[in-house]
């Protein structure tokens, strides 16, 4: 029994164009498609049907029934119809069924499909040459989707690029348990990296094991910097990895060892895959519950995905470059950002439970910061990242990338500054992967301040 993919969006979107390109490549893949266009289905069938809204509800409801049918002899159903009620669509998701059915929005302003309209269609109903025309006749307005759950943008992507977001999308969205996850792969921005579905996937996989192992007796074992090793590190790796190996990309993680050839492939990619399996492994050690799995994809030494989880509190942040910061729990949504405080003594700072040197400690008394709280794993850049706390920082040079890259995104998509502590910008998916002169995280109100009082300090 297949699935029924529901394209709705405005006539010009591209729904046709791009439910074909994903039938070709479905089909490569060895599944059974079939495409059920709204306006050829009407033609052939419904003749009789017009555009007032009764007729538009009556297509919608005999074209559901249709896929409801042919999904039982298909791997998909492909409907790209205009659909532009939600009602309508609603209607559609309970004829079928919700778990058969997958809306897909495509994204399009007006303007752009106006420009698109090769028939002229829009013209002649904005000259009143045709009534009802959806989105033009104040009778049959566009009804956005609420929450769909895949949202594409056409105009910033390319109808390959569209076609493979969907792939990744149904091929991540195979991995996980929709009833434990529900929405969690709806994301609440234009997504223009699918690589995102890829890494949401993996990081709530590889958490859920690693708090199956948390709640056993594990052994331990050491690195030969004599920094804990379990095997919740070893299995979260493994599962990270065969998941994100889907999209191609070399990846860097902290619990690889890379010879020649592979540092020389990474650094020469356009893309790469930084992951940290298990952020703060002593906190899981000690079993203070403050530990994270952390994924992102780097383009051109820059973050432009950041995934992090926290699998105690079942907490997922999540940023693309460019969309802003976002926080899933309890199987909602909602944007996370820094907060406006910019006067030092006002401000909160968080730090290392376990690393906390006396030069810190120090320099956190010579800014005057009287509230500080110890914080593990990269939970302390997501404080700042919400507004719970506007600083952390540290000295050392022992920081690598997989520590940092994650966070990377989310800090900046929150509105907030991370650099070294001497202001430079942070490189990534480089030869060297230890940031030499430590990180400093901030809302970016303090941060230029803080760098001044460091370079005095030191």
């Amino acid at each position: 029994m297949g699935e029924v993919i529901w394209f709705t969006g405005l006539s010009g979107s591209g729904k046709t164009t791009i439910s074909i390109e994903l039938k070709n490549k479905l089909e490569k893949n060895g599944n059974v498609v079939e495409i059920l266009d709204g306006d050829v289905v009407r033609e052939k069938l419904h003749q009789n049907l017009g555009f007032s809204r009764e007729d538009i509800k009556e297509n919608n409801r005999l074209i559901a029934e249709l896929s409801k049918d042919k999904k039982d002899f298909c791997d998909y159903v492909l409907v790209p119809i205009i659909s532009p009620y939600i009602e309508d669509r609603l209607m559609a998701r309970s004829i079928i069924g919700n778990d058969f059915f997958i809306e897909l929005y495509l994204d399009v302003n007006l303007n752009e499909c106006i420009r698109r309209d090769v028939k002229g269609l829009y013209k002649k109903a904005l000259n009143g040459e045709i009534d009802n025309f959806i989105g033009i006749a104040n009778s049959n307005p566009y009804e956005i989707p609420k929450s769909p759950e895949i949202k594409i943008n056409t105009v910033k992507q390319t109808v390959k690029e569209s076609a493979n977001q969907i792939l990744l999308f149904l091929k991540s969205r195979d991995l996980i348990n929709l009833d434990k996850y529900d929405g969690a792969l709806n994301l609440p921005f234009n997504v223009i990296y699918p690589e995102i579905y890829l890494a949401i996937v993996s990081t709530l996989k590889a958490g859920e094991k690693v708090l199956e192992i948390y709640n056993t007796d594990f052994d331990i074992s050491f690195k030969e910097g004599k920094e804990p090793l379990t095997e919740a590190d070893l299995a979260s790796d493994k599962i990270i990895k065969e998941i994100i190996d889907l999209s191609g990309h070399p990846v860097l993680s902290e619990e690889s060892i890379e010879d020649f050839e592979a540092i020389e492939d990474r650094i020469n990619n356009k893309f790469s895959w930084i992951i940290d399996p298990l952020d703060g492994t002593s906190d899981f050690v000690n079993k203070s519950g403050e530990f994270t799995i952390m994924v992102s994809l780097v383009k051109d030494k820059i973050p432009i995905i950041g995934v992090i989880y926290h699998p105690v509190s079942r907490c997922l942040y999540v940023s693309q470059e460019g969309a802003g910061a976002f926080k899933f729990r309890d199987n909602q949504w909602s944007s996370i950002s820094v907060n406006e405080i910019c006067d030092l003594s006002n401000c909160k700072a968080v730090g290392s439970r376990h690393h906390l040197s006396d030069q810190e400690k120090e320099m956190i008394s010579q800014l005057g910061i009287s509230d500080f709280s110890p914080r593990g794993s990269s939970l302390k850049a997501m404080d700042v990242s919400s507004g719970k706390a506007e600083i952390y920082f540290t000295t050392t040079n022992k920081i690598k990338q997989w520590d940092t890259c994650a966070s990377y995104c989310i800090v900046k998509e929150a509105g907030g500054r991370m650099t070294d502590m001497l202001g430079k910008d942070l490189k990534y998916n480089t030869k060297k992967v230890n940031h030499e002169n430590g990180v400093l995280v901030t809302n970016g109100k303090v941060h230029n301040l803080i760098i001044k009082k460091y370079k005095e300090f030191i």
